[in-house]
């Protein structure tokens, strides 16, 4: 008797699951930054960011030989990567500044600009209800951050710089993704932000110690699963449908704050 073929999960769903995963590796890897800011200089971990997801890539890169990481889109990596060093800098300022869970609460801006972006750059449709549950998501973490009680500060602003440049990025990457897979997308992403971050994190670097040594790679792992399992996210359906689900990553990341560094919002 033949074996019943199991339908395809739709797109929506699949997007979604990678949503989830990715929010979930992002919120512990701001928590790692956290950690790790208070000896070492933000400019040195986001080249470390990199260079550890080239290395965990390393195998693949190997695997797919220069056919298969072949592109026609450099300039759009190129650009991509360049929103990508901005949005990575302003985020590990931001939460090595401000208890985690404020800084999500204000970075969450980004699904936002995310959706409008998508719908004015990429023409992608945007129903009222999605709308309203981006709403309903941002007012929830406005209720977290208490807005009137937090005075404007450093991190806030970075929280908000970041939103904005990580939501012009995500828009690229829907562009991206329509021709290579994530794999391909988040190899030049971490190649040209080394090169990039290369000169900053010079200028100001710090060895690790020891200490460090276990949380650094931890970033680096951390750091590699959510930005595949974000890409996978964009490129599995529209903003619309993803972009919410990635406010999971607010209520992780107050619980990391309250647990590893007795932060309270």
């Amino acid at each position: 008797m033949n074996a019943v073929a199991r339908a395809p999960m739709p797109a929506a769903v699949r997007g979604a699951a990678w949503m989830l995963l990715a929010g979930t590796g992002y919120a512990v890897t701001g928590a790692i930054v956290r950690h790790l800011a208070v000896t070492l200089p933000v400019f040195e971990l986001a080249f470390l960011r990199a260079a550890l997801t080239l290395a965990l890539f390393l195998p693949y890169i190997v695997r797919a030989g220069r056919a298969g990481l072949a592109t026609r889109q450099f300039r759009v990596h190129a650009l991509r990567s360049v929103l990508t060093y901005g949005g990575i800098v302003f985020w590990f300022f931001g939460v090595s500044a401000i208890p985690l869970g404020d800084y999500y609460a204000l970075y969450f801006t980004m699904p936002l600009f995310t959706i409008a972006g998508a719908a004015i750059a990429l023409r992608e449709r945007v129903p009222t209800p999605i709308w309203l549950a981006v709403a309903v998501g941002f007012a929830g973490a406005l209720i977290i951050i208490r807005p009137g009680l937090i005075e404007v500060s450093f991190g806030a602003v970075c929280a908000l710089a970041s939103a904005v440049t990580y939501a012009a990025s995500n828009v690229v990457t829907r562009v991206l993704s329509r021709r290579d897979s994530a794999a391909v997308i988040v190899i030049y992403s971490n190649f040209l932000v080394l090169l990039i971050g290369a000169i900053p994190a010079a200028l100001v670097w710090r060895m690790p110690t020891g200490e460090d040594a276990p949380f650094v790679i931890a970033l680096g792992v951390a750091s590699t699963v959510a930005q595949y399992c974000y890409t996978r996210a964009i490129a599995a359906a529209d903003a619309r449908v993803v972009q919410p689900f990635d406010f999971c990553r607010l209520p992780i990341a107050a619980v990391l704050g309250l647990v590893l560094f007795a932060e309270s919002s």
